[in-house]
């Protein structure tokens, strides 16, 4: 009887077919933190090229800007020409006219394609911006603790 009971004492625990496999292939706390960190780095580069491209952005916008503001004034200007032959104040034939409201026109044309660009830009930066937020959210859920070394 007591070899019995000495037998079952020094037997070894059989493990479910499959689970030391799983184990083996399972990624420690170290690896899964170096993976993360690894995709916050990455993401962090991405970041930095978004607020690149957004620098650049700002820029083009403002140049934008301070080209509308110039149409404008020609716009302004040829508006107040054009008022001024209309009340005889200026002497101008019918090609000025023609001119005046033919750059006028484009003016218009350009202010508006200007006004609809930037438009189109800021939708897109905002959306760039809120995908880039999300993706921040989701690698920082993903971050653990650094692990005790």
């Amino acid at each position: 009887m007591a070899s019995g009971c000495s037998a079952a004492r020094t037997a070894q625990p059989v493990a479910p077919p499959g689970l030391a496999a799983r184990v083996e292939s399972a990624p420690t706390p170290l690896e899964e933190y170096r993976q993360t960190l690894a995709a916050l780095k990455q993401q962090q580069r991405e970041t930095q090229a978004l607020a690149e491209e957004l620098d650049r952005a700002r820029d083009e916008i403002a140049s934008l800007y301070n080209r509308l503001a110039a149409e404008q004034a020609l716009r302004r200007e040829a508006q107040a020409q054009l008022e001024a032959a209309k009340s005889g104040k200026l002497q101008a034939d019918a090609q000025t006219m023609a001119t005046l409201k033919a750059e006028l026109e484009r003016t218009r044309a350009e202010l508006a394609a200007a006004r609809a660009e930037l438009k189109d830009r800021r939708e897109e930066l905002m959306k760039l911006i809120l995908e880039q937020q999300e993706w921040n959210k989701f690698v920082l859920s993903r971050i653990k603790p650094q692990p005790q070394q």
